[in-house]
């Protein structure tokens, strides 16, 4: 995909969000630029999540979402970091996107626990599961916020509660994966909801 490829489906995504009554949408994409000028062309609130490690786009880093916080104040969305998941960055560049997010106080944002197998690969990583490894990494706080969350353990769920971490539930895209399901009564019973 190109720039205006991620522009006019972010401004499809949008206008269909609005249409729907949702306010504010959390973006987690390789781009920034085309997903800010959606967001200005909609006036729909964004938090654009700029990936600093990504497959799609290896050449982004945390030193170029730096550039991007730097002038936060000049967007019209909302600049956060976003990481695909734990286990696909380096110890390196997760100790950068930690200073990120404390000298900025912006949002991170990453993909947790969707299926076994990237729980078993940020085992095999980090020798933890993930949300104990982000807590290991001084990334476990109440600016983070960590997508489907569908195969944690129960200790994983008790830490999220521990340190405050948001949760984002996909129940489409979870079913369409077959990922699995979000295990909200467990949530529940340890008060983590």
């Amino acid at each position: 995909m190109n720039n205006q490829d991620f522009f006019l489906g972010a401004v499809g995504d949008f206008t269909e969000e609005q249409k729907y009554g949702i306010t504010t949408t959390l973006s987690h994409y390789g781009v920034f630029d085309p997903v800010e000028e959606a967001a200005k062309l909609t006036r729909q609130r964004v938090i654009n999540a700029i990936s600093a490690v990504s497959n799609s786009h290896p050449k982004n880093s945390p030193e170029m979402v730096a550039k991007i916080l730097a002038k936060r104040k000049n967007y019209f969305s909302q600049p956060a970091i976003s990481i695909h998941y734990v286990h696909r960055a380096s110890p390196d560049q997760l100790k950068k996107i930690k200073q990120l997010v404390k000298k900025y106080k912006v949002l991170l944002t990453l993909h947790s626990a969707e299926n076994e197998e990237w729980v078993q690969q940020c085992v095999e990583k980090y020798g933890k599961r993930t949300v104990e490894a982000l807590v290991d990494l001084g990334l476990a706080n109440s600016n983070t916020i960590l997508s489907h969350a569908v195969h944690f353990s129960d200790e994983e769920i008790k830490l999220v509660k521990k340190h405050k971490i948001g949760i984002v539930h996909l129940p489409t895209s979870n079913k369409l994966h077959k990922s699995g399901n979000f295990k909200y009564p467990l949530f529940v019973k340890y008060k983590a909801d």
